[in-house]
């Protein structure tokens, strides 16, 4: 218990620096204690042998050093009354912006009541419950599935605006301290943007527009290679998306996981189970994953390619839950290839498998990596050598036992980082 105390603490601490860096980025705090960074390996190691154990490296989690979040008491319908009328808002790869909201209303040390008090302003909106609710008419006409999100964040800001309590903080710095969860593919973009075309004034958002570029998201997208506008480093928070066996899979299946023997035997292992084409209302996308899953089906086949020592498995169809665990346990490697950006719920499906993530994305920001050593517990492949003959299998091939047995330690120790249920508690639940 005292274990899983420490790391809510961790996850807390984490998330919160994550908007702290943010404020202090853009000039918003005169004299706020500077963020905690991340030490160079010779530093000192933290006391607590929980804490050194972890591939992170924070200061002091003291919760008077983070900036107060102020909830606005938007009404239901905006958010737990969705949850209500569709189960699917709660229980797929979006829903971080549930958990999220749960995580602010069960935490009080990180709550404001009063707003004038509070330096950041969370509004409470489940726009991408709305997006992923299932809509026959979207499916029936082909009509833009992101008109519904827009016009749900406009309703909730016509709302604030209304309202004499909350309208002059609404402006008062322009949306620079106001913070949405925008957990679908392109983040932010999906908000208040159509992606690659610009500034989007429809669905009610014209007048809005100044505020929802100011603000602070927390999404899954964090894409940096020229040209993305979708991520704003400095300023937006990088979530990881919920796994699937966080709501397919019962919670002491997941505790009791942890990678079988095999894993860590020659010859290693990679796989990767998933999508490699995608089609758009019917019709097929060549620039999904940038070519990178295509190319991984082309070199790889349906089975399994031995290439070096290295067996890399590659597979489409889609399998239960419990078998595609049983999978990722059984793996000395995860293969985890961009999708439509450059985020992948197969991250977050390895991570909680204590399979080795292989991460295929180029520029990309991930969850936390300003506070946690990606180095050591991930691999990286640049898109251009996973797509490349025999590259793959090569890489994996020079890596030595301690080197994987090492990673493989503090996957297992950052998993709850990553976790979703560690941060439910009965506080929502009585509500």
């Amino acid at each position: 218990m005292e274990s899983r105390r420490l790391q809510e603490r961790i996850l807390a601490g984490i998330l919160l620096c994550g908007l702290l860096i943010s404020y202090t980025n853009l000039n918003l705090m005169s004299h706020t204690p500077s963020p905690p960074r991340v030490k160079a390996n010779n530093s000192s190691p933290p006391a607590d042998p929980e804490v050194r154990s972890l591939p992170v490296t924070l200061k002091a989690l003291e919760p008077e050093r983070f900036p107060k979040i102020f909830v606005y008491p938007l009404p239901v319908r905006f958010h737990s009354a969705m949850v209500a009328q569709s189960q699917s808002c709660n229980s797929s790869m979006f829903s971080a912006e549930v958990h999220f909201h749960r995580y602010l209303m069960s935490t009080p040390s990180v709550r404001s009541e009063d707003p004038d008090a509070a330096k950041f302003f969370y509004i409470p909106v489940y726009s991408t419950c709305n997006l992923t609710t299932p809509r026959p008419q979207v499916l029936r006409t082909g009509a833009d599935p992101h008109r519904w999100q827009r016009r749900m964040v406009a309703d909730a800001l016509e709302w604030l605006d209304s309202h004499d309590s909350y309208s002059h903080y609404l402006w008062g710095r322009g949306g620079l301290d106001h913070i949405l969860t925008a957990t679908h593919d392109f983040g932010r973009c999906f908000t208040h943007r159509d992606v690659g075309k610009g500034v989007t004034t429809s669905d009610g958002l014209g007048r809005f527009l100044g505020i929802l570029r100011s603000m602070v998201y927390l999404q899954y997208n964090g894409d940096t290679h020229a040209g993305a506008s979708c991520y704003e480093a400095g300023r937006d928070v990088v979530l990881p998306p919920v796994s699937k066996f966080e709501y397919e899979l019962p919670e002491e299946m997941m505790e009791s996981m942890q990678p079988v023997g095999s894993a860590l035997k020659s010859p290693w292992r990679a796989m990767f189970r998933g999508t490699t084409e995608f089609k758009w209302f019917g019709r097929q996308d060549p620039g999904y994953s940038r070519g990178v899953r295509q190319a991984l089906r082309r070199l790889y086949g349906e089975g399994e390619t031995k290439n070096e020592g290295v067996v890399v498995t590659v597979a489409g169809e889609k399998v239960g839950a419990g078998e595609y665990l049983r999978e990722m346990a059984e793996a000395s490697f995860c293969v985890c290839p961009r999708g439509y950006a450059g985020w992948t719920q197969r991250f977050a499906d390895s991570v909680k498998a204590g399979c080795l993530p292989i991460l295929i994305s180029d520029h990309t920001s991930w969850p936390y990596d300003s506070f946690l050593r990606y180095e050591t517990f991930t691999i990286s492949v640049s898109e251009a050598d996973a797509s490349s003959p025999g590259r793959l299998p090569h890489i994996l091939s020079r890596l030595t036992f301690s080197e994987i047995s090492t990673k493989k330690t503090n996957l297992l120790a950052v998993r709850p980082l990553f976790s979703y249920r560690s941060i439910q508690t009965q506080y929502w639940d009585s509500k």
